[in-house]
């Protein structure tokens, strides 16, 4: 589909999905991997309440962008994927109208002894 230049394919965004999707799957595999490491390990730092503090508040930060970033991932392979569908559905739709009228022009200009 071309549009004052800009171009789209359809096809191209529907094979784009699987990929955002296997990222966010991927990206959710290392988080739970760190996250099970890091645990594991206990509290490494001892009795400084200072460094936990810090530690844990950058921790969780680290922790809430790593779930923001996976829903993200998730959500863009949802919208390619529907942005595609919608875009053939609408090429079908619209194929389908102009064979509408272009059949119904037919029968108009035959009727009038026009060319078809």
């Amino acid at each position: 589909m071309t549009y004052s230049g800009f171009e789209a394919a359809p096809a191209d965004f529907a094979a784009a999905a699987p990929r955002f999707a296997q990222a966010a799957e991927e990206l959710s595999a290392v988080f739970d991997r760190t996250v099970y490491e890091l645990e594991g390990q206990g509290p490494f730092w001892g009795p400084d309440e200072e460094f936990e503090h810090g530690y844990l508040g950058g921790w969780r930060g680290a922790a809430d962008l790593a779930a923001e970033c996976e829903r993200a991932l998730r959500a863009m392979a949802e919208q390619l994927a529907d942005a595609s569908a919608a875009y053939q559905r609408t090429e079908s739709a619209c194929t389908e109208s102009f064979d509408v009228l272009g059949n119904a022009l037919s029968e108009v200009l035959g009727s009038l002894g026009g060319r078809r």
